[in-house]
């Protein structure tokens, strides 16, 4: 029983690991949007290309869209162009939210789990951790939790019509 549990539970996490990939991708997708239509209102050249670059170093999870934006908008700042530099703060603060709202939303729903445990337990993760590795460590294991009460449930109500169909033998 325990030796098919494992089995049902190792095959269910595989198959959310998916979803958590989807999640990732997906909010990678809405940040490039965000980034794109921010860069291009303030007209900077290659709006696209760079957004698109940012939106791939934003799916690294201790990196994020803040190691370019932030030193960028800093730059800018030094420099005197104070809407610039605020605009990509903004930009950087927007694609940060993406990241700490709907990402845990979007796996909660695809794992199992209310959306409302997948963002306090990434928020947790966040606080004992840090930010970039607290996402990480949170995202895992509301995905391993998620999974497990899932099978568990699967497992106790086919446990239970046995159980019951020995009965009325």
């Amino acid at each position: 029983m325990k030796k098919e549990f494992l089995k049902r539970y190792l095959k269910a996490t595989g198959l959310a690991l998916k979803d958590l990939i989807r999640a990732l991708l997906l909010t990678s997708v809405i940040n490039f949007v965000i980034l794109a239509i921010g860069l291009g209102i303030f007209k900077i050249k290659y709006f696209i290309l760079i957004a698109f670059l940012i939106a791939l170093v934003d799916l690294l999870p201790f990196l994020g869209s803040g190691i370019i934006l932030l030193p960028w908008s800093v730059i800018l700042f030094l420099m005197g162009n104070l809407r610039l530099s605020i605009g990509l703060a903004i930009l950087f603060v927007l694609t940060f939210l993406v990241n700490q709202i709907l990402r845990p939303i979007f796996m909660g729903k695809s794992v199992g789990l209310k959306p409302i445990f997948t963002i306090l337990i990434t928020g947790i993760s966040m606080l004992i951790f840090s930010p970039g590795l607290g996402a990480l460590v949170g995202s895992i294991i509301s995905l391993m939790l998620g999974v497990f009460f899932e099978v568990k449930e699967a497992f106790d109500i086919e446990n239970n019509h046995k159980d019951e169909k020995e009965i009325e033998a």
